[in-house]
């Protein structure tokens, strides 16, 4: 019987483990448009509707290229877990389905996107999506949530 594997997140444990805000959600959908990279499709949409933040559910989205990673182990020991090497499937993949977050990282804007998808060989894959590098196929309709008093 083996034992349960356990990972050590290094460095100090903070004092304050929950940091809470009080802040006002407003649901909207915006449609993705062919040709732009994720990123700044997302942007558009959450611009448009005057949000920074917030979530987005992705279903049923096609992306090409695509660009993603999947959970690994720390190579070095400076994380409790990292990631993979960056994917890249030719042709068109599609979400089924994912959750991406928007907020702000260093004053910078910053996206992070988990899901779980199809490729064109027809093998399901799921891990974390990079946004930056991941161009939409098709348009597609997108529910988000904008918060309003708060930031990712």
């Amino acid at each position: 019987m083996s034992l349960p594997r356990h990972i050590k997140q290094p460095g100090p444990v903070s004092e304050t483990r929950l940091f809470a805000v009080e802040g006002r959600g407003r649901s909207f959908s915006f449609t993705l448009e062919p040709g732009l990279r994720l990123v700044e499709a997302v942007r558009r949409g959450f611009a448009a509707h005057g949000f920074i933040s917030g979530t987005v559910e992705f279903v049923d989205v096609a992306l090409a290229p695509f660009t993603y990673v999947t959970p690994a182990l720390s190579k070095t020991g400076e994380n409790a877990a990292f990631y993979s090497e960056f994917y890249r499937p030719a042709g068109v993949s599609r979400i089924e389905t994912g959750a991406m977050t928007i907020g702000l990282r260093d004053g910078q804007p910053f996206y992070h996107f988990h899901a779980l998808w199809t490729e064109p060989d027809g093998t399901t894959h799921g891990g974390h999506v990079i946004p930056e590098e991941t161009v939409v196929a098709e348009a597609a309709t997108v529910t988000a949530l904008g918060i309003d008093g708060a930031l990712f």
